[in-house]
């Protein structure tokens, strides 16, 4: 069989598959592997081979700011099997800082906030692999309290365009995924109204918000907190898990508010789970496959059970790293480091099982003999300042570029997300990624990968971690005078 009719036959089969699916085989394409491992081949005579949306932060862009060594440098730890869901080891300290975030966006609404602290303390705390952990265990244990009780209940609600994690775990356990779709004059994020009415108490037991969404890495705002209030009750009364998934949220630009926090809006923890991890705002986070959930305590015993046939126990070193992680963040809110901060560390074995328990002050008197605190936060700014212009220098050459288009620039996240008007050629963006594959090698996932509602132009995302922009704009010119049959330009170090 030829290159040309494998190629058709590849695109045929990925055109067919729902969204999160999609992404995940586009993913094995870039890698060339499996069954994809013939394009090499396809490939081997273009110049570049060029990933426009890799998501790892590059140590050669940016600080780590809370650098692993450092941290074993400071503190003897003693690694092995912990509590199920790490709930004891580092429950208190996540709660304690998800407070100070819940408080300080009440705060700046001018909303009450005498029940947030009461709410959140009424929640389980569970370590997850990331954020994409957390949903996934989430919706597992809704779904075994739904049986559990007797309930048959399939539908899952969730915003696209946006990483489909929740489409996929509705596919992968027979239950009914519910999209709700904004539009392009919604920034690509559905009214809150638009989200309630699709959770109809007969058929949905689950519903995930992901904001900001992405790729297009826009919110709700302030407008939407009388509808996020009816949502929340709507959710409650219906026992309807409305879980958050919040990722993206301190990755803040130009004016944008602080993203609205769940638990400060609630009088009862119940049916509201929130999920976050240091993935996207903290370099190299990821590789740590550390996050959270904090919910209400009506799921313990699924989450329980759910640790127990999976993790056993979450990684001694994630949570240690969780652990300052979530004290450093909460002492960024309120101003400055106190001893009084790490209370919720001393007791816990957050060191490990049988590692030394430390008091509050030994631990906060090493963290300040090594300037640890200071130097997070001076890393931190280095790179939320080199972050915010490398995405303003791509935007600005996107938003004046003459092939590409763009709107306006997105008030949060790492990522932008780049349209190009169809042309006769490309009848979807399937077709558009393997033209520009195999003519330039330059590949980045698509729209249709993240629930992106078809249109009259195809989308691409480009995210700003791995590359600096100055990589990222050679590669979209090499895409651009490629397609527009110019010669492409001479650009050094563009291969992988």
């Amino acid at each position: 069989m030829s290159i040309d009719k494998q190629v058709q036959e590849i695109m045929a089969f990925i055109d067919t598959l729902p969204p999160h699916d999609k992404l995940q085989e586009l993913s094995k394409v870039m890698l060339f592997r499996g069954r994809y491992r013939i394009l090499k081949e396809a490939v081997s005579n273009v110049k570049y081979y060029f990933v426009l949306d890799l998501v790892n932060y590059s140590k050669i862009l940016f600080p780590d700011p809370l650098p692993v060594q450092q941290i074993l440098n400071i503190f003897t730890i003693e690694p092995g099997y912990g509590s199920l869901t790490g709930n004891f080891e580092i429950g208190d300290v996540v709660r304690e800082f998800e407070i100070s975030r819940a408080c300080a966006f009440a705060n700046q609404q001018n909303l009450p906030i005498s029940n947030i602290r009461e709410v959140i303390e009424d929640t389980t705390v569970a370590a997850t692999c990331g954020a994409t952990g957390g949903v996934y265990m989430a919706l597992m244990a809704s779904l075994a309290r739904e049986r559990a009780v007797g309930k048959n209940r399939t539908g899952i609600v969730v915003n696209v365009p946006t990483y489909c994690l929740s489409d996929a775990f509705a596919r992968l356990n027979g239950l009914t995924p519910i999209p709700v779709a904004g539009t392009r004059e919604q920034g690509f994020f559905p009214s809150l109204d638009q989200v309630r009415e699709a959770c109809h108490p007969a058929s949905v037991f689950a519903c995930v918000l992901t904001y900001p969404n992405n790729p297009a890495q826009t919110s709700f705002g302030a407008n939407e907190i009388p509808a996020l209030l009816r949502l929340i009750e709507h959710c409650q009364s219906n026992q309807i898990e409305l879980i958050a998934d919040t990722v993206f949220q301190e990755l803040r630009w130009l004016t944008a508010p602080p993203v609205p926090e769940l638990f400060a809006f609630a009088d009862s923890a119940k049916y509201l789970c929130k999920v976050f991890s240091p993935s996207k705002d903290r370099p190299f986070a990821c590789g740590y496959r550390i996050g959270y959930l904090m919910a209400d305590k009506g799921l313990v015993p699924w989450l329980e059970r759910i640790a127990s046939c999976s993790t056993s126990s979450p990684s001694t070193l994630g949570q240690i790293w969780l652990g300052i992680d979530s004290v450093f963040r909460r002492a960024m809110i309120e101003g400055e480091l106190t001893q009084d901060m790490f209370v919720p560390l001393t007791g816990s074995s957050v060191f490990g099982f049988g590692g030394k328990s430390l008091d509050a002050g030994e631990i906060y008197q090493r963290i300040c003999d090594t300037d640890l605190y200071n130097s997070y936060v001076k890393s931190l700014g280095q790179f939320m300042g080199m972050l915010d212009q490398g995405l303003e220098q791509l935007w600005s050459w996107l938003n004046t570029n003459e092939y590409f288009e763009v709107d306006e620039r997105p008030p949060y996240g790492n990522t932008l997300l780049v349209r190009v008007p169809k042309q006769a050629a490309f009848q979807n963006d399937i077709e558009y990624y393997f033209s520009v594959l195999l003519k330039t090698g330059v590949v980045g996932s698509m729209g249709s990968c993240f629930g992106m509602p078809s249109e009259e132009y195809i989308y691409f995302r480009v995210v700003v971690a791995s590359y600096p922009p100055e990589l990222l704009i050679a590669a979209l010119e090499h895409v651009k005078d490629s397609l527009n049959n110019h010669k492409a330009p001479e650009h050094a170090n563009l291969i992988l």
